[in-house]
């Protein structure tokens, strides 16, 4: 009895010619597979997005930052001139 599901392997000299054509074809089949280009420009999306929205929160961070040293530093030099003069 031959099961349907299991497709024949051949056998003979020529069986690797015949399987590695058969992988190809399948392999070739699972490229041309436009779904995936879709799943993955739109990953490539998500993620130039989130990049985008990293990055304006490191600048904001950055900026915060600078204005609390920038004001510390001026309390330092103020009580620095308090204590020279």
């Amino acid at each position: 009895m031959v099961d349907r599901h299991t497709p024949e392997v051949p056998s003979g000299p020529d069986t690797r010619v015949i399987l590695k054509g058969r992988h190809m074809a399948r392999a070739l089949i699972g490229y041309v597979g436009i779904s995936n280009d879709r799943i993955l420009a739109s990953e490539v999306a998500r993620l130039r997005r989130r990049v985008t929205e990293l990055e304006a929160e490191l600048a904001d961070q950055r900026a915060s930052h600078r204005a609390e040293l920038d004001l510390e530093l001026h309390r330092i030099a103020e009580a620095a001139e308090s204590v020279l003069t």
